[in-house]
């Protein structure tokens, strides 16, 4: 299982301290905004699944986000629907170091 916490293994020297980190980790994990749309996000043929609803895939697809965690949102969902993006855009505070493939990326 791929650990958030990179030093994990020599951290982890005994039970308590294996128990708080695993603790941790569950914590960074569901505060990440990628996990989050991993969570509730899923694609089976032209379907478009959020959160249980269903949303069949008809004609051309835009993602539109703002805020701190719209890149790393952004970027998971180009992972997740891949070609179907049409495009979009996001505005995020910060320039980030990656682009994304399909949604433009403005700073503001």
């Amino acid at each position: 299982m791929f650990k958030l916490i990179k030093n994990f293994k020599e951290l982890a020297k005994d039970r308590i301290k294996a128990d708080l980190l695993e603790i941790l980790e569950e914590g960074l994990k569901v505060a990440n905004p990628r996990y989050a749309i991993k969570k509730a996000l899923k694609m089976h043929g032209r379907e478009l699944y959020i959160k249980g609803r269903v949303f069949k895939l008809r004609g051309k697809l835009f993602v539109i986000g703002f805020g701190k965690a719209s890149f790393e949102m952004a970027k998971e969902i180009e992972e997740i629907l891949g070609d179907r993006i049409s495009g979009g855009a996001i505005i995020t505070p910060f320039k980030p170091t990656e682009k994304l493939s399909k949604v433009h990326v403005l700073i503001g």
